[in-house]
């Protein structure tokens, strides 16, 4: 059912739990994170919104602005993300648990695009929305459909 390049979920534990993510711009287009090719992370070597696991006590706000300056150095002041949405992902059918992902938008500045350093992942791209959709450049799907609606939202989508 899955070829052998396809194999995100097959290998090592799945370990699903709450998260942010942010949809980080410049000049119009999205930056995106290549994940790592590491067992026990969702996805890997596919695209990705830069994020991450949310701390037990962490609110998904400082769970993003932690996750931006971990990944790529930016310390982004927790005012300056904008709340897009959030999804319910449901493992139930094999952790009996569902998991929650925080989506913020944060445009970024030429300064701060400047500062960046990539810690995490193989490499960062920006992509031109709408041509990234028709793409064949693999995405984390859960966080596709959430460059979808923003697109779609926008109006960017063709």
């Amino acid at each position: 059912m899955y070829k052998k390049n396809h194999n995100f979920l097959l290998e090592g534990d799945v370990n699903p739990e709450n998260a942010s993510a942010a949809l980080l711009f410049y000049k119009n287009k999205i930056l995106l994170q290549k994940r790592d090719k590491k067992k026990n992370i969702f996805y890997p070597g596919y695209y990705s919104f830069f994020g991450g696991g949310k701390k037990n006590n962490e609110s998904y706000l400082s769970c993003v602005k932690r996750e931006i300056y971990e990944e790529i150095n930016i310390n982004i002041k927790m005012n300056d993300f904008k709340f897009f949405c959030k999804n319910m992902l449901d493992f139930s059918p094999i952790k009996k648990q569902k998991v929650y992902r925080y989506y913020y938008v944060k445009k970024l500045s030429a300064l701060e695009f400047n500062k960046i350093k990539l810690n995490e992942g193989k490499n960062l791209k920006l992509f031109e929305i709408h041509s990234l959709l028709k793409s064949s450049i693999k995405i984390a799907p859960y966080d596709a459909f959430v460059l979808w609606l923003y697109a779609y939202k926008q109006k960017n989508y063709k």
